[in-house]
């Protein structure tokens, strides 16, 4: 069996510079709370004020999944095998600025065509366009990762720096369009300062990025074996990536069908006024900000999925407080609730992507090279696919329900939106669907995070050896037995 030390006696020493961690953190602003905003407002957006039926809207989600499926893993094979004087993932972070604005553009564009099949068209375009330029960007991110750290605690500390970029973007990104839309004369210009602003909040670091994180001239670089189509799922076959992906899933598909499920429920189910956001969003941006330190404590002490498994109790205590007292709380109580669910979200978020550098590691045991782009593909790829079965899930249920759209009201060139009372079985399946699923979803990640093999003192005796195998470091061989071993535990 692997024996697993609490401080190995050697360790693997690879500090970052601060201006690194948070020059590379800052493209998390992007990552982050671009999809939050699409899992919290995006539905509402097409249900509301481009006026697409809940179960076209729930389509146009389902369809653009789809194309994800291919283009996803292709992007990650695709920059593994890149090869220019600017090396493998910079040129992506190049043409990152231009196109993330423009995407974001379109997809908060309220347009107004007569004809549904129209609208329809627009959307599932825009939608496609957002989704193959996030592709293109955050799969060389991801996959930059590895390479910048193998030190297990930096690489958790970055991660953290990054979480704080998503988070405090995600808090913009949730407080501004619900700003814009409450106090827009025409709830379409709400949307579109929005996306103007928001675009570029995502666009401009990834300029910074592009000029500071340089990479080698690889095109001399030996090339990885000859492309297979099995290539885009063959991460999946590493067991601690499955496990780590199985993680990942669970917090993810919680959080995006909270995310999903907040806007309806605040416009359908609260009967109370609205709280102040400036209390709201100060009780949850200090409560957040002050959750990270003591975050990476819990993780360097007890491990990532001891750290994971606290978070996932927050984000379930704050979804269960939502769903009993949410409807009716004033601002200070909405603030603490809120915070509860936030800081479960933070870790839920933060941690299955400090496991991510690791378990791609297993890949270099596996197969003897760095194939980093492959299991970033993969991620992306089950990050959309997250957010999108939340959003086809509630419009189908929605529309299931009988959902009625608000009346959209003309006043001149503004255009407002006059709420409609939901039937008692929308409101029904609203409060069914907040907390059930998320329940389930969270008992089942808590499990793998429980039994994640990864640990720190296996990682540490992996580590070691690849730093013996690949680069001749003095320490780390194994004996064949001790390799067998360590291989069929992570492999």
């Amino acid at each position: 069996m692997i024996k697993i030390r609490k401080k190995p006696v050697e360790t693997i020493s690879e500090k970052l510079p601060l201006k690194t961690k948070l020059i590379f953190g800052s493209g998390d602003i992007f990552g982050g709370a671009s999809v939050n905003m699409v899992s919290l407002y995006y539905l509402i957006f097409l249900t509301d004020v481009v006026r697409i039926p809940p179960t076209l809207a729930g389509t146009v989600i389902l369809i653009s999944k789809i194309w994800d499926a291919f283009s996803d893993p292709l992007m990650g094979v695709l920059t593994d095998r890149t090869r220019t004087r600017l090396g493998k993932r910079r040129p992506y972070f190049i043409a990152a600025a231009f196109s993330i604005f423009v995407a974001s553009l379109l997809l908060w564009n309220p347009v107004a065509f007569e004809s549904l099949s129209v609208r329809f068209v627009y959307v599932l375009l825009s939608y496609m366009l957002f989704n193959t330029v996030s592709t293109m960007v955050l799969i060389p991110y991801i996959a930059r990762q590895p390479s910048l750290t193998h030190d297990y605690d930096e690489r958790t500390s970055l991660n953290l720096i990054k979480a704080i970029f998503s988070f405090t973007g995600t808090i913009v990104g949730t407080i501004l369009p619900l700003t814009m839309i409450r106090y827009a004369a025409d709830i379409r210009q709400g949307y579109r300062f929005t996306a103007v602003i928001m675009g570029l909040l995502f666009a401009l670091p990834w300029i910074i990025i592009s000029i500071h994180l340089k990479e080698p001239d690889n095109r001399g670089e030996a090339p990885p074996p000859p492309f297979k189509i099995a290539d885009f799922v063959r991460p999946l076959k590493i067991r601690t990536f499955r496990f780590m992906v199985g993680i990942y899933l669970c917090s993810l598909l919680s959080m995006d069908l909270l995310t999903v499920m907040i806007a309806y429920f605040v416009s359908t189910v609260r009967t109370a006024p609205m709280p102040n956001m400036f209390i709201f969003g100060g009780v949850i941006g200090i409560g957040g900000m002050a959750f990270f330190p003591g975050s990476l404590a819990i993780a360097r002490k007890f491990g990532k999925g001891r750290a994971f498994i606290v978070s996932a109790v927050l984000f379930l205590a704050g979804l269960t407080m939502i769903a009993l007292w949410g409807d009716r709380s004033g601002s200070w109580a909405s603030g603490f609730i809120g915070l509860l669910a936030v800081l479960g979200i933070l870790g839920l978020t933060i941690f299955p992507w400090t496991m991510f550098p690791d378990a791609a590691d297993v890949g270099r045991l596996a197969w003897g090279y760095s194939s980093a782009g492959s299991f970033g593909g993969i991620m992306t790829l089950f990050r959309k696919l997250s957010s999108a079965f939340a959003l086809f899930l509630v419009g189908l249920a929605l529309g299931a329900a009988g959902y009625l759209n608000p009346e959209q009201i003309q006043t001149g060139a503004n255009l407002t939106l006059q709420r409609i009372p939901q039937p008692p079985q929308v409101i029904l399946m609203i409060r069914i669907l907040l907390p059930l699923l998320p329940f389930l979803l969270l008992s089942l990640g808590i499990y793998l995070a429980w039994n994640y093999p990864l640990k720190q003192g296996v990682y540490e005796k992996m580590e070691r050896y690849l730093q013996f195998r690949d680069e001749g470091a003095p320490r780390g061989e194994l004996s064949p037995q001790e390799l067998a071993e360590l291989k069929n535990l992570l492999i």
